[in-house]
């Protein structure tokens, strides 16, 4: 798609910074050595390198994880949340087995844009055909797309040390161009956060000051919490005051990291120690982080308490006053899948079935992780 829009309008800038090592290009960029399966990614990048667009590249080990994942067009409009570009993101294998399937058959029916407009685009995340990660991101239309873009142009010259952006253009022209007036229909207060490597830890200050003003009630989901017990003995004290707390985290079965469940299963015990407060389980690997307090205050980020998030990476941090986005998040990842039996309870009844052997697990492996946590904190402090 990319290639087309600049084969069709040479004078469009379109820039991609891209990370070496979740884009699996690390490998492919500096061993030539394809590990992941994906023989023709270096070539397509190369392609669209040749005929103008501009892409540099995040490494890992150097500067930092680039976990951002942010669209920005015209200027005007800003995608932002926790979805990536991947497979996993828009089908599962039983999705893309079926894709494949209509793809290289000899139906001379077959038309890729009706698949895309009337399948692709309708899948539901609880069906059987549904994304392999459960996410979302939001739309952002207004004056708060000039602080993304003012985000996405330091990243861009950081990585650009050596070149000049937009070379020759004066001051005004800039202005007028990457930080032009929007006016919007609808107006919803947001404040944005970049949170940058090796920096004030912005994941995990905004997480607890945004959850310490909660007044009546907290929704929580994340992927992965790397800090379990300063996050809970919060929501505890939180609970204590009357507010109602509902949590969902991704089951043994479903995460894709298995130790970080067992690090934060390790800290359940306390957790359910209070009524107020309920944890559920899901049925599918959600890979969302957002956060909805007292039903209008929503917290969405492409990072979560985890130790790259909330130390070495550069990820996005959205805070947005409105009612409308926070109880459809409410009802679409909470009350739905609770619903529908696709988000299991964990009591203290689930907790006492635990056999001896299956809770020395989960405290050797957190014991374990621990270690590798301070480790990697401390790297942040002397590198």
């Amino acid at each position: 798609m990319l290639y087309e829009k600049k084969k069709k309008n040479s004078d469009i800038s379109i820039r991609i910074i891209f990370d070496l090592f979740q884009s699996n290009l690390l490998i492919l960029k500096y061993l030539n050595f394809n590990l992941y399966d994906n023989q023709n990614f270096l070539e397509k990048i190369k392609k669209l390198e040749s005929i103008g667009i501009e892409i540099v590249y995040c490494n890992f080990l150097s500067t930092g994880l680039m976990h951002k994942k942010t669209f920005i067009i015209d200027h005007k409009i800003a995608y932002v949340g926790a979805s990536a570009i991947g497979d996993g993101y828009f089908g599962n294998k039983l999705f893309w087995d079926k894709y494949e399937h209509i793809l290289y058959s000899d139906s001379k029916e077959f038309n890729i844009k009706d698949f895309n407009d009337n399948v692709f685009s309708n899948v539901d995340y609880l069906s059987d055909e549904g994304p392999e990660y459960c996410d979302f991101g939001i739309k952002i239309v207004g004056e708060s797309v000039a602080y993304i873009q003012a985000s996405f142009l330091q990243k861009w010259m950081f990585y650009n040390q050596n070149t000049i952006l937009d070379k020759g253009i004066d001051d005004t022209v800039f202005i007028n161009t990457y930080f032009p007036i929007i006016n919007s229909n609808y107006y919803a207060p947001i404040k944005y956060i970049n949170s940058i490597p090796k920096g004030i830890n912005e994941m995990y200050n905004t997480v607890f000051s945004f959850l310490s003003k909660a007044k009546k009630n907290i929704y929580i989901e994340f992927c992965y919490i790397h800090y379990p017990k300063d996050l809970f003995n919060l929501l505890i004290e939180m609970a204590k005051k009357g507010i109602k707390i509902c949590i969902s985290l991704n089951s043994l079965e479903v995460i894709d990291v298995k130790y970080s469940w067992y690090y934060t299963r390790n800290e359940y015990y306390t957790l359910l120690s209070h009524e107020n407060i309920k944890v559920y389980e899901t049925v599918y690997f959600s890979h969302r982080k957002c956060i909805v307090i007292d039903d209008e205050y929503t917290f969405i980020s492409s990072g979560q308490l985890e130790i790259f998030s909330s130390n070495l990476a550069w990820d996005d941090i959205v805070l947005v006053h409105d009612i409308k986005l926070s109880m459809d998040i409410i009802n679409r990842v909470f009350n739905k899948p609770i619903k529908e039996n696709k988000l299991i309870e964990i009591t203290k009844d689930t907790l006492t079935k635990e056999t001896f052997l299956f809770k020395f697990k989960i405290k050797l492996i957190s014991f374990g992780f621990n270690l590798i946590i301070n480790i990697i904190e401390l790297y942040k402090y002397i590198t």
